[in-house]
């Protein structure tokens, strides 16, 4: 496949990633959907990226603002690759396991992140509070001069690109 033209697609946040793409070959092997998701189909897309964003306030904030109704439907397609990890040990062809055994070939450090003021919402509310509490009509105009440029650019962004979970 690497010399056919299969090596290009079009990534789509939710629909064509690099999960979905895995997933598509080992279904196309077996000639059917063998594979299907195991957790939870219940919980949004948006929801089931939360925990990865846990004290990271701008970039839950970014996808909050940036995504749009898509990824708050309900997350039926594998989507991550835990998902596709977990799937993988339940899935069974011909009523044998497709997984015969798990190794982890290099382990991760896990670092918990830590409280940053500077990536928390107290930074939005100290800033607006400055802005009340100074009242000159600059630092006003300023103040929404910012917040127009952003909502231009949340604008164009929703107009320039393709992906189906922006809209």
């Amino acid at each position: 496949d690497l010399q056919s033209e299969k090596r290009f697609y079009t990534y789509k946040f939710i629909d064509r990633n690099c999960t979905t793409m895995i997933l598509e070959k080992i279904n196309e092997l077996y000639g059917k959907e063998e594979i299907q998701k195991v957790d939870d189909k219940s919980i949004s897309y948006r929801t089931l990226l939360y925990p990865y964003f846990e004290n990271y306030f701008w970039y839950k904030l970014g996808i909050n603002i940036v995504f749009g109704a898509k990824t708050d439907a309900k997350a039926e397609k594998l989507f991550l690759p835990t998902e596709l990890m977990h799937s993988l040990e339940k899935a069974k062809f011909d009523g044998k396991p497709l997984v015969s055994g798990t190794k982890t070939v290099v382990i991760g450090e896990n670092i918990e992140p830590q409280f940053s003021f500077i990536n928390s919402i107290y930074l939005v509310c100290v800033i607006l509070l400055i802005v009340i509490i100074i009242n000159k009509r600059f630092l006003f105009q300023s103040y929404l001069f910012i917040c127009g440029l952003l909502g231009l650019v949340l604008c164009l962004i929703g107009f320039y690109s393709d992906h189906q979970e922006l809209l």
